[in-house]
Formats: C-alpha cells, sequence, structure tokens
C-alpha cells in the first residue's frame, strides 16, 4: 500500500494508527489513505498485532482425552 500511495511504510502506520496529524503528516496523504485501504481490501495482520499487544485472544483447553465422547459432546469443550 505505501508504493500505492507513493509514501514510505512508516507514513502508512502513522496514518492507519491514527497518528498522522501527530507525525505531521500532509493533509493530502491523509486523505489519499482511505481510497488506497478499499483499494486493496486491506485487513490488519491478526498475529502481528498479536507481537505487537503482546495479547493472542487465545485461549488453551486441556483435555484429558480428545477423543472422549463424554468430553466433547454438551461439555464445556463443545461451546469453545
Amino acid at each position: 500500500m505505501a508504493s500505492l500511495c507513493e509514501v514510505s511504510k512508516t507514513t502508512v502506520s502513522f496514518i492507519l494508527n491514527y497518528k498522522a496529524e501527530e507525525k505531521r503528516i500532509s493533509a493530502d496523504v491523509i486523505k489519499k489513505a482511505p481510497g488506497y485501504i478499499a483499494e486493496t481490501s486491506y485487513q490488519p495482520n491478526q498475529l502481528a498485532s498479536s507481537f505487537r499487544m503482546g495479547i493472542t485472544k487465545i485461549i488453551g483447553l486441556i483435555v484429558e482425552n480428545i477423543s472422549d465422547r463424554l468430553e466433547t459432546n454438551g461439555s464445556i469443550s463443545s461451546g469453545v
């Protein structure tokens, strides 16, 4: 996306993280970004965000025997 906007990756990052005005990025560049975001169908990388934030939003579930039908039908694990 940075190459489409003809700016650096850092500039795009500032725009996406709402820090563009704080970093004194020109209004013209900021106005271009939403169009390019829509054009490229940009979606943030969840894995990269997890590393940066230190939060994965993943839970672990420990079961004694994964093939045991009593544990997988109607128990807590079926709702996870």
